[in-house]
């Protein structure tokens, strides 16, 4: 018998909990309600000496042979893009 009233007074603990937090819910200001979405950070934009010295470095490196073809191949060609639309950009 005790076990029994131990779990009613458990179950009403319970659903009193839970129908305070509907309660809150509903009675919250819309405002915080709302999601808050993290902003996505602007990107740095690179200018044209950055890019150039990053080339300059990719070369020493490839040079060194700590890169090989490929690697520098595709990594210089995303510098020389960038490039490109910075300058496509000033003019």
């Amino acid at each position: 018998m005790i076990l029994l009233d131990l779990l009613f007074v458990l179950f009403v603990g319970i659903c009193c909990f839970l129908v305070s937090h509907v309660i809150e819910y509903l009675f919250r200001p819309k405002r915080r309600r709302r999601v808050r979405r993290k902003h996505r950070p602007i990107p740095i934009q690179r200018n044209r000496h950055h890019i150039e010295a990053d080339l300059d470095r990719l070369l020493v490196l490839y040079k060194q042979g700590k890169l090989n073809e490929q690697q520098y191949d595709y990594e210089a060609n995303q510098l020389i893009d960038q490039l490109s639309s910075h300058l496509s950009l000033q003019s």
